[in-house]
């Protein structure tokens, strides 16, 4: 993942300074820090103000980092993420995958551990769908992200190619910075205000990712909406999620282009993986995961 400079301003003396200062004027009674990159930052402020504080894990920024063929920035993130997340007094991590992998991999204890699920709104979805070429693959995620660039780039050069002339699906891809444009039988979106229109107006939702780490919102929000997913394993990691039951697995051109091919010959069988991937997920609902969150982080302070 690309390298951002505002780290910079977690690491100066002046800016430790001032915001351990902004959190002492708050008089909290505890600091919760989002990921690796503040929890340097989190960690002063708490020493200095003896409060107990807290770091989320959304990525394991490493693993992120190995697989896409970067050992070296991955070996050094592992020796920051084993620092910090080994001073906090709960690291809270969004998947059972991924606690295993900070108890396995960094020696993070058990019991400092909380599994607290990014989640998805389960509420009922009236929205009216959006006008969108049909049949549609449809795609959603920040496209300057790498591993999301790396799942356009398989989608559209590996996958697509691959699709038999008689399957005349256009591919939707949607979310910024890239501009509203098309190119042959691929459409970009760029940003858009009503999320939710365009994934009702979805066919058949994919998720080619071969790299990341923590939960997959964007399969959540595919699921949520009861919308056949086609997929890889790591896409699905952490979500307990049975391949030809609430997605179809694919690896690979060949297995995404005969997973396309069930999807229109086997009847009813993508309103039956939307259903079933809806009924699945019902655990990651927002509400459960807010309540998890903050009775684990009360119970540091009382």
């Amino acid at each position: 993942m690309g390298f951002n400079p505002d780290i910079f301003g977690y690491v100066f003396p002046g800016a430790y300074r001032s915001m351990v200062k902004h959190v002492a004027s708050m008089n909290p009674d505890i600091i919760h820090a989002e990921g690796l990159w503040i929890a340097p930052c989190a960690l002063k402020a708490a020493r200095a103000l003896r409060i107990p504080w807290a770091v989320t894990v959304n990525n394991i920024e490493h693993l992120v980092l190995r697989r896409r063929n970067r050992p070296v920035a991955a070996g050094i993130v592992s020796l920051l993420e084993k620092r910090y997340y080994s001073r906090a007094d709960a690291v809270v991590t969004v998947s059972e995958w991924d606690k295993q992998r900070l108890i396995a991999g960094m020696g993070i204890p058990e019991s400092n551990i909380v599994t607290v699920p990014n989640g998805v709104t389960m509420d009922a979805r009236t929205t009216s769908p959006t006008r969108l070429p049909h049949p549609n693959i449809f795609f959603m995620g920040k496209t300057d992200y790498p591993p999301n660039k790396a799942a356009i780039r398989i989608l559209t050069d590996e996958w697509l190619p691959r699709i038999h002339s008689s399957f005349p699906h256009h591919v939707v891809i949607v979310g910024g910075p890239s501009q509203p444009r098309s190119r042959g039988r691929v459409t970009y979106t760029g940003y858009v205000e009503d999320l939710q229109s365009y994934i009702a107006a979805a066919d058949v939702c994919v998720a080619p990712l071969t790299a990341g780490s923590g939960t997959r919102l964007k399969v959540l929000e595919y699921l949520a909406a009861s919308k056949p997913v086609i997929a890889t394993c790591i896409a699905v990691e952490g979500l307990e999620l049975q391949d030809g039951v609430h997605y179809l697995n694919a690896e690979n051109g060949e297995e995404f282009a005969c997973a396309l091919k069930r999807l229109d010959s086997e009847k009813d069988l993508a309103h039956r993986l939307g259903q079933a991937g809806r009924e699945a997920i019902k655990r990651f609902d927002w509400s459960k995961s807010a309540e998890i969150w903050s009775s684990s982080l009360a119970r540091l302070v009382f």
